[in-house]
């Protein structure tokens, strides 16, 4: 089970190399901004197409905008080089060193950040261009009742614009096949994809498969194989309303949009 939660973190930081600044940079009020603007600006967050694909039990959410103003003036400042591109993965990979990290952790988060530039998100110099090849994403938890593993978790990407990721499962495929996962080509949701499991379980092991499929504009990986047939139904899902029926959502999002907030 490490195994395959480790291939589903490392992915999600594959296809979020920008997530922490884009997120950073989404939060925050820029001086001169009326409450209108952020108000504004809150509310083109969740209109994301991809929230309207959560599982219906999504119990939280993280948007990721690789389009908006606010990635594309972070990526031209002079720090973005420190939290992006190669400057990322050798950060990522000596903080597994320094904590104490097994070898063969070590190993595979250098072979799946390696992979970065396999997926097009870093340049060959080295310099972060997630913008060019995705637009938009989404990463989630949903609780899945009466199950072995209680929790989901997976990401919904979008691509940019005039881009096509299609070909970006096969790259993943072999990424997670390289972490020592056995897959399985599989149809998810009318969609080729395929399903990563650990290729020995032991006798308590519990039962955890990694679902990846992609279309040439969207690609999504979950622990469950209705996750990403939700995302590549034509029908929307419940999960984004029945969170905003919350009032601890209601609040937060309040809190947000408000002028006061930093």
């Amino acid at each position: 089970m490490k195994t395959i939660v480790r291939s589903l973190l490392a992915l999600s930081l594959c296809a979020s190399l920008g997530f922490f600044t884009t997120t950073i940079v989404g939060c925050s009020k820029k001086e001169g901004d009326s409450a209108v603007q952020q108000k504004a600006a809150s509310a083109s967050l969740l209109d994301e197409q991809l929230l309207q694909k959560l599982p219906n039990t999504t119990a939280g959410f993280v948007v990721m905008d690789f389009s908006g103003d606010g990635y594309k003036k972070f990526n031209a400042s002079p720090w973005a080089s420190d939290v992006q591109g190669l400057n990322a993965i050798k950060s990522a990979v000596d903080d597994l060193e320094a904590n104490g990290a097994s070898e063969e952790q070590i190993k595979v988060a250098k072979t799946l950040l390696n992979s970065l530039q396999k997926l097009g998100l870093v340049s060959a110099d080295g310099k972060s261009q997630v913008d060019k090849v995705l637009s938009s994403g989404v990463a989630f938890v949903a609780i899945r009742k009466e199950q072995e593993v209680p929790l989901d978790l997976g990401v919904f990407l979008r691509a940019a614009s005039g881009v096509s990721i299609a070909d970006r499962v096969a790259i993943l495929k072999q990424i997670v096949s390289d972490s020592g996962l056995k897959t399985t080509d599989e149809t998810i949701g009318g969609v080729q994809g395929f399903v990563a499991e650990p290729t020995q379980a032991g006798e308590d092991s519990v039962d955890v498969k990694l679902y990846v499929a992609g279309t040439a504009d969207k690609l999504g990986f979950a622990f469950s194989k209705s996750a990403l047939e939700g995302l590549f139904g034509s029908a929307a899902t419940s999960g984004l309303e029945n969170i905003r029926a919350l009032p601890e959502f209601a609040k937060a999002e309040d809190a947000v949009r408000s002028p006061e907030a930093p």
